[in-house]
This record gives C-alpha cells, sequence and structure tokens, in this order.
C-alpha cells in the first residue's frame, strides 16, 4: 500500500480543479445566452476544445512520458486561471472564443498530464480500488460544487464574482500542485512504439465507442441547463440541485465497483454502464422534474460504470511507461467527440428544442452499445 499516500494526494488535488472547472459548465449556456450569443456561436465556444486538443493533446501526452507531470500540470492551472480573470471582464463572442482557446490548452494540458501521473502511480494489484478513489472523489466534488454553484446564482451572485472566485482558487492550487504532487519516471521511446499501441484493433473498437460516448457530452453541456430553465421551469437553485444530486450518485457506484469488480466481468460492467447512461439520458427529456431527476440518476450511475471501465482497461491495454502518450490519445478522441456534439446538438437544441438534443445525445451512446456488443471479445479481458 506504498502508493496509497500519493493516490490520495493526486485525487484531492485532481478533485478541487476538476470541481471548479465544472461548477458551472451546466450553468454557462444560460450565461451565454443572456449576453446574447446565438446556439451556434455557443456551440463553436465549447467546441473549441477540439481545435487546442489537436494541438496540445499529444504533445502533452508525450511530454508527460519525458518530463515532469507536476511541472505541465503547473502550467495547465495557471492558464486555467487566466481564462477565468479574462471572462470576469468579456460579454462578446470573439474575446470569448480567445479565453476558451487559451483555457482549454490548459485543460487539456492537465488532463493528459494528470491522468498519466495517476495511471503510473497505481499498483497493478490494486488498481481497481485507486481508481474507485480517484473517481469518487471527483464526483463527490463535482456534484456538491454544482450544487454550491446554483444556490450562489439563485442569491444573484453573478457569473463573473464565480468566474473570479475560480480563478483566485486555481492561482492558489497551482502552487499547491507544484509542492504536492509525486514525481515520475522519465522514459525514453520511439513514436514508432506508439503507433504500434495504438494501431490494434481492439484499440481502434476501444477509441471508436469512446468518440460516440463522449457526443452526449456535447449535448448537455449545450441544451441540458437551457432544457431544465425552459422546458422544466426550475430555477438555478433547482437545476443546481438537480445536477449536482445526480451526479453525487456516480461517488457510491464506483466505490461499489472497485470493491466488487472481481465478482463481475469487466464487459458487464461496461455494456450496463453504456445501457444506463443511454437510456437515463433519453428517457430524462420527461417533462416532469421528478421523473426526468429520477432518470437522470439512472443517467449519471450508467456514465460512472463506464468511465470507471474506461480507466480500468486504460490501464490494461496500455504499457505503464508510454501511459502518457497514449492516454492522450484517448483524451483526443474524447475531445473531438465533445465537440461534434456541441456543434451538433447546440444548434438543434436552439432551433428544434432542448429535448430534442438531449434525447439524440442518448441515442448516440445506444449506438456506441451495440457496436460494443458487436466487438464483445475485444472487451473480455480489458
Amino acid at each position: 500500500m506504498k502508493k496509497t499516500t500519493p493516490i490520495l494526494i493526486i485525487s484531492i488535488l485532481n478533485t478541487i480543479i476538476k470541481s471548479l472547472d465544472m461548477m458551472l459548465v451546466f450553468f454557462m449556456a444560460i450565461h451565454f445566452v443572456n449576453i446574447g450569443l446565438s446556439g451556434l456561436q455557443i456551440g463553436i465556444l465549447f467546441g473549441i476544445s477540439t481545435i487546442t486538443a489537436l494541438i496540445t493533446i499529444l504533445p502533452s501526452g508525450l511530454g508527460s512520458d519525458k518530463l515532469k507531470s507536476k511541472n505541465l500540470v503547473t502550467i495547465a492551472i495557471i492558464l486555467m486561471a487566466l481564462q477565468y480573470f479574462g471572462m470576469v471582464y468579456s460579454t462578446t463572442f470573439l474575446p470569448l472564443a480567445l479565453l476558451f482557446f487559451l483555457g482549454r490548452i490548459g485543460k487539456n494540458l492537465y488532463k493528459a498530464s494528470i491522468e498519466s501521473l495517476f495511471y503510473k502511480t497505481t499498483e497493478q494489484e490494486i488498481v481497481s480500488e485507486q481508481i474507485g478513489v480517484f473517481h469518487s472523489l471527483n464526483y463527490l466534488g463535482i456534484g456538491g460544487i454544482t450544487i454550491l454553484a446554483g444556490y450562489l446564482l439563485a442569491i444573484d451572485y453573478t457569473f463573473e464574482n464565480i468566474f473570479l472566485f475560480i480563478g483566485i482558487i486555481y492561482a492558489i492550487t497551482s502552487i499547491l500542485t507544484f509542492h504536492l504532487l509525486p514525481e515520475n519516471q522519465i522514459t525514453k521511446f520511439d513514436l514508432l512504439h506508439y503507433k504500434n499501441d495504438l494501431l490494434k484493433g481492439k484499440v481502434l473498437i476501444f477509441l471508436l465507442i469512446i468518440m460516440l460516448f463522449y457526443l452526449h457530452v456535447g449535448a448537455e453541456i449545450t441544451s441540458y441547463s437551457l432544457f431544465l430553465k425552459n422546458n422544466l421551469a426550475l430555477n438555478t437553485l433547482q437545476i443546481g440541485l438537480y445536477m449536482g444530486i445526480a451526479i453525487i450518485f456516480m461517488a457510491p457506484t464506483v466505490k461499489l465497483m472497485a470493491k466488487k469488480f472481481a465478482k463481475f466481468k469487466g464487459e458487464n460492467i461496461f455494456f450496463w454502464g453504456l445501457f444506463l447512461s443511454g437510456a437515463g439520458h433519453i428517457l430524462m427529456t420527461i417533462k416532469n422534474p421528478a421523473t426526468s431527476f429520477a432518470f437522470r440518476a439512472v443517467h449519471e450511475i450508467g456514465d460512472a460504470l463506464t468511465f470507471f471501465f474506461l480507466a480500468y482497461g486504460i490501464t490494461k491495454i496500455f504499457e505503464s511507461g508510454r501511459m502518457g502518450g497514449n492516454n492522450s490519445m484517448v483524451i483526443l478522441i474524447s475531445s473531438i467527440g465533445t465537440t461534434i456534439g456541441s456543434l451538433v446538438f447546440g444548434p438543434l437544441g436552439e432551433n428544434f428544442g432542448y429535448d430534442k438534443a438531449i434525447f439524440f445525445g442518448g441515442v448516440t451512446t445506444i449506438i456506441a452499445l451495440m457496436i460494443a456488443i458487436f466487438f464483445k471479445k475485444y472487451f473480455n479481458h480489458a
């Protein structure tokens, strides 16, 4: 258990960073509509992550194999802080696009570096338990801070004030990460090694399913808060409670999987996760708040199962020493899926109804499930 303490440090610091980054995700579309942006512009802002991912993800991942991850994490958090400081004063599309570009560079660098450090720090004999710690703390933090955001907005605490708050905490946390994160081992590999790792049938199918699964995220960030506001007539506090409590369901789900993983087949966790995620996403468009919330909770449980399997699968299909570069491809594919979803579902929601965007976001996850079942043999030993 010698690695438990480093894993706990990584998990706690990651929870702070991820929670702050997610604090306003489900409310941001409301803010953008309030300042006069169109559905297409909102989709572009959220879709900027793909452009930055193409530029930064692979270099970030490779850099995490060849450089100290904690240095990259510190730089990344500073860039994310600058985005939020800038958003305090920006209300038009072009400055916001530039800030999103800067912040997404930071976010991509952070995600590639912190996940590389986590995977390299885990112990294979207790990897499922450590994934449980990493993800459960993250979900508790995101759920709690989403509720806090809804409360703050309900008492007229402005978006600009929250942007400033996030920026300040990021600036402080950048100092903590530099001093508290463990060191990773430096490795030397040719690009050919990464190519050979990725160009395998099961890896390519794995990446395809990840991209399809992440399409629904694009629907959520562009349309879901607007669905709750306009279709279910919820206020910001109710939206925060609706979103936050549902996300908290993810924490005990991954903890249970971590403890009982040996009793389940990995592919069953994956298939049930995709099914519950997709079905819950479709059915949470029912225009009754209580019923919609129940299916939102089902969706989040499905997401938790899916994310747990994906994290576990990454530790099994990729070489530990090349984890940074290989995992960066997973992050890139997920970013592409989210961006495609944003660009499709943002305008679709604006023009045909936010419930339609959410509904079809769930359909794409069901399609991912069908492909996973068809290629079931690839997931038997993931």
